[in-house]
């Protein structure tokens, strides 16, 4: 009938990402924000333009950075310590003034390590803190109000002529007492100064050999060190310091300002006589012992200086350490004062030497051509304005023991360079820069892959005048580098070379691309090499430089008259990427040469963008260089396909780089095809079209590159195809990634969400915020390495705009900084943005057996450049399964799910804030404050849960929901279960805007079924049926008779299945495999389903009837094979169902009920739509039970005008009729084809609710099996292929059956093939677990049988558990036969053949004859049923009923009739018998 149903009906939502057109905004391709120009480009050109090195902002980070240089390259800068911080959305210098805060403490403005000094009274002294983990001091006193000056807080007179002075870093924190006289220092409180020490975090240990005290986190990093406290003097031969009460502190801005003398309060002064205090430490208490001898000697000048500090520990970054010989074990490592060389000569002994090492970071210089190097530090003080030498060597690595007798050695005889200058003595020189050139170090040490350089520093150890102070804050290091060009990717030719058909090409001409990238960005050449080759002589006729954009393609068109063609000519060719330094990177040859037959008259169809209003095209073509403007990614564009008149193509097929599917075009008119091209994410894409003529002539492959540009603001997290809806990623127990798709309602469609069969074993994966900078959330994963032991790799797969991974793409295997790897043995990864920073830059957490680690974010493919914090104290992870909800309280911070994995019991943890930054979460106690909010949920049980958000909203789009995080967990049988967050929320007003908030998560509701096994009783091992009783489901029993056999019987209490016969009180018993087995009296064996699982297992009596046994990962591997297939009323007996086709206009769905002798009643209206509704010949209907509910439901595609098509279902209501339909797949004109489609339905994956597979003919020669999981409500997911071939397979050629014939639990398909030497042959085609198809298996062939005169149909007609496959032959001599194929091996091979009925010449006329087959009776098999069409118009319901006995074995009966309409009441041309394969 005419139909007016829309285009894309209301409910058509996709497992893909809901998609816009495009629109007339086009996007500047000049502008970073397109994603077409990187920031470093943008700085390189600018740099370029201006003549003046420009900063390239986004590489800015706390301590380093990148400046385009004019000449090309880029410049990196590297400084010893923050000069910036990233506090409230901005950077701010690094600034360590201290000032009051609310509480009246002393706090810092800008500083790493979190710095909190007493304002005054009782309590903590000092307390810093670094990630949350903090370090305490305490003086017995209460101590005054200080007097703030700078970055130094003084504490006047906290004993009699004794200040205490304290001061902030950075980094760190140093103390100094004061002691300002003699008789100050003949106070006996000074003979030990105890404080108090508390820690959270951290513990305190003392090396034995240096002295130096060390602040550990639980795994070992230090986070703070102090070295053996020193003590010195005022004596001095340098210009005379400021008196003991004119101490000056030093401002923020004058930070790292000296003495004249190079002193500052926290740093001897030059000739002081100084002393190391010996230390005792307890869990609560530091004590010092000053030098009494220097304390009150007779030849100390005062004040005395009492100098305890401590600083940042281990840096990630750089380190620096001082030996001084006279005091050989003592070790300064990281700390506050000076770097010292040289010879001291005013402290009176030849032992005053020092030397300091710094070693410093190189791993961002792996693998890149180092040119220039620099080391720069400021030289604060020299002992006079004559210049002296100072040498730079390389030297071993440096570590916390470093002093005197345990120092690196020189790796050089000589040194890498020599400074002779002073500065810092005086207005004549002044304190500066000295500069060492270490380029040739520094290079090789790169080009070895090494993390870090130790260079030493040393002056003439005999020479007083080459003593030098240097302010360790100011070290920098500045490198000049040139990374050499990525070979070539992207490589092809337009045409396309077909390289299956020695790359033979028409009339053309020929252009090549590539695409060419270079880590350092900036202008690049594509160098392109073509080669003549006639025999054994090849010449080079091309050698040409392309000019192209850092990550774009190049393209070269070669004219006809250099590539005339001719016999025996092919042409291959190569390209090669060149730098703007000259640096080439590797040939890379392209696919495949090609020739070309220059008499060929068909061209390639010629691929057109959609246009804008105003007529200019959306994606403008970019094989001349990236368009000035183009669209925007992930829009829907209608392309449109041109093809040359007089070539006569009739059929264009496409597909697309991300979409390898191929695509059928829709009929425009006029030699123009369209179809619609999902555009997926920005950057460079292509588009490729080959035609058709009616001879199955096939034209060369066109070829479209166009460019898209990058959408302006990030998918939400866990939002993995931008409609807003939260989405699942989770691995299933096969390792197969799955994508549940939020819809609405919460309803999830479900997609296979890898390409090309990447696989996560162990399921250990996590959404990932935009790691690869394209606006969509990626995938990290650990995925065992056999090659490593099965150590774990940590893997990030690019999101493809869609929820799919692109493995095509990457995977990017990340690496740990300093070899930092704590993932190899973990069994979590997490990830999120937890920490602030510039670039919203996603951090990642690994739990390592009793540890968790956070890498601080970078989006490099090196974790670990920031300090690797550890989470928590003392808290054992390995306990505990994670999640991440987000902020879950409204105040800002992420907070923690935590499970129990032994109880099963769920906590909410609150995250508190970061003493450095409110912020950031204070890792240290993340994780102690636990809220119960859920019980139950065992890893035994649920071995993954997680959290994507909320997952609440509405179809309409309301995809907010309620604003409380759902929770949503994998049981162990592979079912995905949610459980809706309750609590409460709150409006919060920032500005003009109002949001909603959650303040409270108190639990969560019942659960839901997302996705898994249908609803059934299970039967988990050791459940016992005990002789004589049994266990119900909705559609059957399963009984243990007394007589020692075990029966199954439906629900009109007909038996349908039976075990082999056991002794008399036998028990059944589900073992640990899940095997249904029998065991005597004596608990012997008797008989099993012997289904060969190795690991655990349980059984399921379906809704439908059927008895399944599972193994472990719900994998089907045995059925009983006893469900009633299309049962519309629920009685356990088959029955049909037709479309029927009014001539008014109107159609139906009729349903043909059987009575308990097998004959069919009068047909019921189960459904019917108004005129103008449906065309029936537009679809294309299948019978299953599509929602598991017990019933059967109809599903059809629909092929619209447009060319567009729908998938929908009619679920059955269980009183023979149906609700209205529903659609959940649909797919745009040009994408699939109505025609190509033949249906075929059955449960494929074992679920135990019925799924479609389409065998898909491309008309071309491509034949390919699709499969659509049926969800839990009856709808589609998103279809998966599996088998597939370019060639060789015809389907006008092929009938079409589906069956279990293995009786694994999953239905296979089977089909007679016919081939043209008039012979045929069945094949299976398996079903996988994951309702895919395996290879076929050739059985049964014949060349006795014309295929024209079978029709194929299956099911168990011998009631062995195993469907078999019959065909009606309709002989040539009149008479028709029934043949029964028996499955003859575990495969479900078919070899044997048996007749099962015959009919006399004349009885029937097949053509007359719409044939369903189903167990109609109700007695376990299946029967055959028909509706005849007689010549006078009269219409009659026939059922052959099967029947087995000893001597025939199985057969047919002859058949009975029931319903029957007369001549004019029903029309035969009018009625679509459903079937659960497609007609045959």
């Amino acid at each position: 009938m005419a139909g007016t149903l829309s285009a894309v009906p209301v409910g058509a939502t996709q497992a893909a990402a809901a998609v816009a057109e495009p629109s007339d905004e086009l996007v500047s391709t000049d502008d970073v924000t397109s994603g077409l120009v990187s920031e470093e480009d943008a700085a390189l050109r600018k740099a370029a333009e201006t003549g003046q090195p420009v900063e390239v902002l986004d590489a800015r980070t706390e301590s380093t950075e990148t400046w385009a240089q004019p000449d090309g390259d880029l410049k990196r800068v590297e400084f010893g310590v923050p000069v910036r911080l990233w506090r409230d959305d901005a950077w701010v210098a690094a600034d360590p003034t201290l000032e009051f805060a609310a509480d009246g403490s002393v706090v810092t403005r800008a500083t790493s390590v979190a710095v909190k000094f007493s304002g005054g009274g009782a309590g903590a002294l000092i307390e810093g803190s670094q990630d949350g983990r903090t370090l305490s001091l305490t003086w017995p006193k209460a101590l005054p109000k200080p007097v703030l000056e700078g970055n130094i807080a003084t504490y006047a007179e906290v004993l009699p002529g004794v200040d205490l002075q304290v001061k902030a870093e950075v980094e760190g924190f140093s103390q100094v007492f004061v002691v300002k006289s003699a008789e100050a220092a003949r106070n006996p409180e000074l003979v030990q100064l105890q404080f108090g020490i508390q820690t959270d975090g951290l513990t305190v240990e003392k090396d034995a050999e240096t002295g130096s005290l060390i602040a550990k986190d639980p795994t070992g990093q230090t986070i703070f060190s102090s070295a053996a406290p020193m003590m010195w003097d005022s004596t001095t031969t340098a210009p005379p310091a400021p008196a003991a009460g004119a101490m000056r502190a030093m401002s923020a801005e004058e930070i790292t300002e000296t003495g004249a003398d190079g002193s500052t309060p926290f740093d001897p002064a030059v000739g002081a006589q100084d002393a190391v205090m010996p230390t005792e430490l307890t869990s609560e208490s530091l004590t010092i012992t000053p030098d009494q001898d220097l304390l009150t000697g007779t030849e100390t000048t005062y004040p005395v200086y009492i100098d305890p500090s401590w600083g940042y520990g281990d840096g990630q970054k750089w380190n620096w350490a001082r030996v001084y010989q006279r005091y050989p074990s003592w070790s300064e490592w990281n700390a506050k004062g000076s770097i010292r060389v040289g010879y001291e000569a005013q402290t009176g002994t030849p032992k005053a030497v020092s030397r300091s090492f710094l070693q410093l970071d190189i791993s961002h210089l792996k693998g890149v051509e180092v040119k220039s190097a620099t080391l720069r530090l400021k030289n604060i003080w020299s002992w006079s304005c004559t210049d002296a030498d100072v040498y730079l060597y390389p030297t071993g690595a440096i570590h916390k023991g470093t002093n005197w007798n345990n120092q690196p050695g020189k790796l050089t005889s000589g040194p890498l360079d020599t400074v002779r200058d002073a500065k810092g003595w005086s207005a004549d020189c002044p304190a500066g820069n000295l500069e060492f050139k270490t380029d040739s170090w520094v290079r090789s040490q790169a080009a070895a892959g090494k993390d870090t350089v130790t260079f030493g520093l040393y002056a003439d150890e005999g020479d007083t005048r080459g003593w030098k102070k240097f302010d360790p804050t100011t070290v920098v290091l500045e490198t000049e580098y040139n990374t050499r060009p990525d070979l070539p990717d992207l490589l092809g030719t337009n045409p396309v070379t077909p390289c299956g058909n020695a790359g033979k090409l028409g009339n053309v001409s020929v252009s090549l691309h590539a695409r060419v990238k270079d880590g350092d960005k900036g202008n690049l050449k594509a160098q392109f090499e073509v080669y003549e080759n006639k025999g054994a002589a090849s010449t080079r006729i091309v050698n040409q430089s392309i000019p192209v954009l850092n990550g774009r393609l190049a393209t070269l068109a070669l004219p006809v008259s250099l590539t005339p063609g001719g016999t025996g000519v092919t042409y291959s060719w190569r390209v090669q990427a060149i730098d703007q330094d000259g640096s080439p990177s590797g040939w890379r040859d392209g696919p495949c040469s090609f020739q070309f037959d220059r008499q060929r008259p068909m061209s390639a169809p010629k691929i057109v963008s959609p246009k804008t209003s105003g007529g200019v095209p959306v994606y403008p073509p970019g094989d001349t260089g990236v368009p000035a403007k183009t669209g925007k990614a992930r829009t829907n564009a209608n392309f449109t396909f041109e093809t040359v008149k007089s070539d006569g193509i009739t059929k264009v097929y496409w597909w697309t780089d991300t979409d390898p599917d191929t695509h059928h075009a829709a009929v425009v008119g006029g030699g123009v095809f369209g179809g619609q091209v999902r555009i997926p994410s920005y950057g460079p894409h292509m588009i490729y079209a080959y035609g058709l003529d009616a001879a199955g002539n096939r034209s060369d492959t066109a070829t479209y590159l166009y460019y898209a540009a990058k959408e302006s603001k990030r998918d939400e997290l866990n939002d993995l195809n931008g409609d807003r809806f939260k989405d699942i990623w989770s691995a299933d127990s096969n390792g197969t990634l799955l994508a549940y798709m939020g819809q609405g309602d919460r309803e999830f469609s479900t997609l296979n969400a890898t390409s090309r069969g990447a696989t996560f074993p162990g399921g250990q994966i996590a959404t990932v915020p935009d790691w690869q900078e394209d606006g969509y959330n990626d995938l990290v994963a650990l995925v065992p390495n056999p090659n490593e032991n099965n150590a774990k790799d940590l893997l990030v797969y690019k999101n493809n705009g869609l929820g799919v991974v692109n493995s095509d793409e990457g995977p990017v295997r990340l690496t740990a900084y300093h070899d930092k790897n704590y993932w190899k043995q973990a069994s979590q990864v997490l990830a999120a943005d937890l920490i602030p920073d510039p670039k919203n830059a996603p951090d990642v957490l690994i739990k390592e057996g009793k540890l968790l680690w956070l890498y601080r974010g970078s989006r490099s493919n090196v974790l670990g450049m920031g300090k690797i914090v550890p989470v928590g104290t003392g808290t054992d992870w390995s306990k505990y399964t994670l999640a991440l909800p987000g902020d879950v309280n409204g105040d800002g911070l992420p907070d923690l799910l935590i499970r129990d994995d032994a109880t099963g019991d769920v906590f909410r943890s609150h995250a508190t804030p970061d003493p450095a930054n409110g912020k950031m979460i204070n890792f240290t106690t993340w994780g102690r404050d636990r809220f119960r909010v859920a019980t139950g949920l065992t890893k035994a049980r649920y071995p993954q849960i997680g959290t994507s958000g909320d997952l609440d909203g509405t179809r309409e789009g309301v995809v907010d929901g309620d604003k409380i995080m759902d929770l949503w967990a994998r049981k162990a049988d592979n079912s995905i279960l949610a459980w809706r967050g309750k609590g409460t929320t709150t409006n919060r007003v920032v500005g003009n805007v109002t949001t909603t908030v959650t303040i409270s998560l108190t639990g969560f509701e019942a659960p839901y079924t997302i996705e898994g096994i249908n609803s059934g009783i299970r039967l988990e091992p050791m459940t016992v049926i005990q002789s004589g009783g049994s266990i119900s489901g909705q559609a059957s029993t399963l009984t243990m008779r007394a007589d020692g056999k075990l029966i199954i019987t439906n629900k009109t209490g007909a038996q349908v299945w039976n075990s082999p016969q056991g002794p008399a009180g036998t028990i059944a018993r589900i073992e640990n495999d899940g095997d249904i087995a029998l065991l005597d009296k004596q608990m012997q064996p008797v008989w099993s389903t012997a289904v060969g699982n190795t690991k655990e297992g349980f059984a399921v009596i379906q809704d439908s009837g059927n008895v399944v046994v599972y193994n472990d990962k719900s994998e089907s591997l045995w059925s009983s094979g006893t469900s009633a297939r299309h049962d519309y009323n629920r009685d356990s007996r088959s029955d049909i169902a037709d479309w029927y086709d009014y001539g008014d206009g109107h159609d139906e769905l009729h349903t043909f009920s059987t009575n308990s002798d097998g004959s069919f009643q009068a047909p019921v209206h189960a459904w019917t739509t108004p005129a103008g509704n449906y065309w029936a010949e537009n679809m294309k209907r299948t019978t299953g039970d599509f929602n598991g509910d017990g019933i059967g439901d109809i599903a059809a595609f629909y092929g619209y005008e447009d060319g567009g098509l729908s998938l929908r279902t009619w679920t059955g209501r269980g009183d023979g009729k149906f609700n209205a339909p529903f659609t959940s797949w649909t797919a745009p004109k040009g994408a699939w084809n109505f025609d190509p489609i033949h249906v075929q339905s059955g449960d494929f994956n074992g679920d135990g609710r019925d799924d479609i597979a389409t065998w898909y003919a491309y008309g071309d020669g491509q034949d390919k099996l699709f499969t659509f999981i049926s969800n839990i409500k009856g709808g589609f997911n998103y279809p998966f292929s599996s088998f597939y071939r370019s060639s060789g397979w015809d389907v006008k050629s092929m009938k079409f059956a589906t069956g279990d014939f293995n009786q694994d639990g999953r239905t296979d398909i089977g089909a007679l093939y016919g081939y043209a030497n008039g012979d045929v042959k069945l094949f299976t085609f398996p079903a996988k677990v994951d309702g895919g198809f395996d290879e076929p298996i050739a059985g049964w062939s014949s060349s006795g049988w014309t295929f024209s005169q079978a029709s194929i149909h299956a099911g168990d007609f011998n009631n062995d558990g195993r469907d078999d496959i019959m065909s009606w032959y309709d002989y040539g001599d009149g008479h028709d036969a029934i043949i029964g194929f028996n499955p003859s091996d575990e495969n479900g091979k078919f070899l044997t053949r048996d007749e099962i009925w015959n009919g006399a010449a004349g009885r029937f006329w097949r053509q007359n004859m719409k044939i369903v087959t189903g167990d109609f009776n109700g007695d376990g098999r299946d029967d055959v049923g028909a509706m005849y069409g007689y010549e006078n118009g009269s219409v009659k319901m026939f059922t052959w009923l099967a029947a087995w006995d000893s001597t025939n074995g199985a057969y047919l009966k002859e058949p009975i009739y029931g319903w029957e309409a007369p001549s004019g009441a029903w029309y035969f041309n009018s009625v679509h018998m459903i079937e659960r394969y497609s007609p045959a």
